[in-house]
């Protein structure tokens, strides 16, 4: 006599599928890492050593500054001799600002860099810099669910924790 099929539940097999999906999203983020430069890898797996919410808070900026000190293409404009300003594209993705006159030259150091990498008031973020933050927040969860701590997360929204609307 053939065997009846074996019955899943369907909850049992959506809970399957997405913690396939969170696996891959993990191993994606982690890949974006992998495929940065040394010394751009070592700030950015940085988060590992925040122990703090304060901690947390910081290194987003405290990395972006690192991450700035990595410009190596910047270019210097001038106005009658005068050096008015600085801009180099984002060393993690490449990207310069989405504007007519300056996208091909690339973001206004250290500020506009910094907003970009750390996606500040209207800013677009990074896309390497986010997928690390991502990363980050999912640590923190982790290492405090292991400690029977739960995280405020309504706190550790990346956009309200620098004021923004």
């Amino acid at each position: 006599m053939p065997r009846s099929p074996r019955y899943t539940p369907i909850w049992e097999e959506q809970a399957r599928k997405i913690r396939l999906l969170k696996d891959d999203l993990y191993m994606a983020r982690r890949t974006i890492v992998e495929l940065m430069p040394e010394k751009a890898r070592s700030i950015l797996n940085s988060y590992y050593e925040t122990k703090s919410k304060e901690d947390w808070y910081r290194w987003p900026d405290q990395a972006a500054e690192q991450i700035i000190e990595l410009c190596t293409d910047v270019t210097q404009r001038t106005y009658q001799g005068y050096l008015y300003e600085e801009r180099a594209k984002c060393p993690l993705c490449g990207d310069g600002p989405q504007s007519f006159y300056d996208g091909h030259v690339g973001f206004k150091l250290p500020e506009g860099l910094r907003r970009h990498l750390t996606g500040y008031g209207r800013s677009r973020e990074c896309s390497v810099f986010g997928a690390v933050r991502a990363l980050g927040r999912e640590h923190y969860q982790d290492r405090h669910k292991r400690l029977g701590e739960a995280p405020n997360w309504a706190t550790m929204n990346p956009k309200s924790e620098e004021g923004h609307d």
